[in-house]
């Protein structure tokens, strides 16, 4: 049993690790977008076997990647319901992603970035708007 588990832990942790790297994104952009911390991720990354089950929910969402994927169970990233959810996102965005195909790489790169840049700005906004109190004064 113990011997499963480490397996099991390892798989997990390794599946994380790769799942982020592979997004190029540093710990600290991971925890800022599942919202734990730096360090939280990093435990994650080294000893996952007691990880949240909100926090590993909110890990599978960020890779859209099922939990059986990153538990180990499967090696089927995605399932049904993520394939369902992911053609209504293009469906949605279509005339995005034709326009983002017509790019050449240089300009695609130029877009990607910016969108990195848009989504860590927006991250770093929503954490200054969860720590501003808001005064509203009666007339």
């Amino acid at each position: 049993y113990i011997g499963f588990k480490k397996k099991r832990g390892y798989i997990m942790a390794n599946r994380i690790r790769e799942l982020r790297e592979s997004q190029g994104m540093s710990q600290k952009e991971m925890g800022d977008l599942v919202h734990i911390s730096q360090q939280s991720v990093s435990r994650i990354e080294n000893n996952p076997l007691f990880i949240n089950t909100d926090v590993l929910g909110n890990i599978c969402k960020l890779f859209h990647v099922t939990t059986d994927y990153i538990l180990g169970f499967s090696n089927e990233k995605k399932n049904v319901e993520m394939y369902m959810e992911l053609k209504c996102k293009f469906d949605l965005y279509e005339e995005f992603v034709n326009d983002f195909d017509f790019l050449n790489k240089e300009n695609r790169q130029v877009i990607s970035e910016l969108m990195n840049i848009l989504k860590h700005d927006q991250v770093q906004k929503k954490k200054i708007y969860k720590q501003k109190p808001v005064n509203i004064e009666v007339l």
